[in-house]
């Protein structure tokens, strides 16, 4: 059967199926980079959530350590208690708690990966 085909023939058979698989390679790259480019963002907005909820409990944090050490310090040098930036500094920790709940509470992993996530802890689960 290839016995009577030309070698011109044959060669150009050979670079049309070569042209074929280059073309397949190509189309299966850029759909692995679209991917991995969604996933990076997908990512990437889930550490900023994260990231903006720490920030913020930190800057609560250290607003409440200054008030009450302007407090202790007005305290120790005779003053009466200050009431004033006392509850500031109660506020400060209350709204830490939110920042730090919020970041609690911010997704791990973006939509597509939770049932992921759930089938590989069954899966885990089943092998135990």
């Amino acid at each position: 059967m290839f016995g009577k085909i030309k070698v011109a023939t044959g060669l150009m058979v050979v670079l049309a199926v070569f042209c074929v698989f280059q073309l397949v390679t190509e189309g299966l790259g850029f759909w692995s980079l679209s991917r991995t480019h969604d996933d990076v963002g997908s990512l990437s907005d889930i550490a900023l959530k994260q990231v903006n909820a720490v920030n913020e409990t930190t800057q609560h944090l250290m607003d409440a350590r200054i008030n009450l050490s302007r407090a202790g310090t007005r305290m120790v040098r005779g003053g009466t208690e200050p009431v004033d930036i006392v509850q500031h500094a109660r506020k400060q920790i209350a709204l830490a708690d939110k920042s730090f709940a919020a970041f609690v509470s911010a997704p791990k992993t973006g939509d597509e990966n939770i049932a992921r996530t759930r089938s590989c802890s069954h899966l885990r689960a089943a092998r135990r």
